[in-house]
């Protein structure tokens, strides 16, 4: 079990990792309503960190933006790099299901490191597959990543969660009259 100080802020992404933290023994959690790092930093409790001592659980080679801003608000940062982002591991089924669809598909992006490795690990024609589909993102930062990598039809959750995005779709769908 973990424990936490009384005085100690905890704070998470997303709501798994709340869930997370609090079976492992941390019952209070903050999570911010955008669960971004910008979410995060903008949480009142981030405002004023100077001279602070922060904790951080992450993997490498993400986009560093967290860090960097609460060192600039002039925190001290220990972080711990305590798992690993792997690639996709796709195959020949993942691209004939791909071009099966007909582009009557939807991918939910959450990351541009995983919509990245994704659209590496597929052959061509899956990979231009896939871009036909329909793309759901949750922020301004994905919808312009989506942009790039070449998807046409994107649409913005209120939430990187699977309700979130499934929303979306859903409105997507009764909007073009599927049921």
């Amino acid at each position: 079990m973990l424990s936490a100080p009384p005085r100690q802020r905890v704070f998470a992404l997303g709501a798994a990792t709340r869930m997370a933290l609090h079976r492992a023994g941390i019952p209070n959690v903050l999570v911010p309503a955008q669960a971004t790092s910008e979410g995060l930093l903008a949480l009142p409790e981030l405002a004023t960190v100077a001279g602070m001592r922060i904790g951080m659980v992450t993997a490498p080679d993400g986009r560093g933006l967290l860090a960097q801003r609460l060192r600039e608000r002039g925190a001290t940062l220990v972080i711990a790099e305590v798992y690993a982002r792997a690639p996709a591991r796709l195959n020949r089924l993942h691209a004939q299901r791909l071009l099966e669809a007909r582009s009557h598909g939807a991918v939910c992006i959450t990351s541009a490191e995983a919509l990245r490795n994704v659209l590496a690990a597929l052959p061509e024609l899956a990979r231009a597959a896939l871009l036909r589909c329909v793309a759901v993102v949750s922020s301004t930062r994905l919808d312009a990543i989506a942009r790039d990598a070449g998807f046409t039809t994107i649409l913005r959750a209120d939430a990187p969660t699977p309700h979130g995005m499934l929303v979306a779709l859903c409105a997507h769908a009764k909007q073009r009259g599927l049921r």
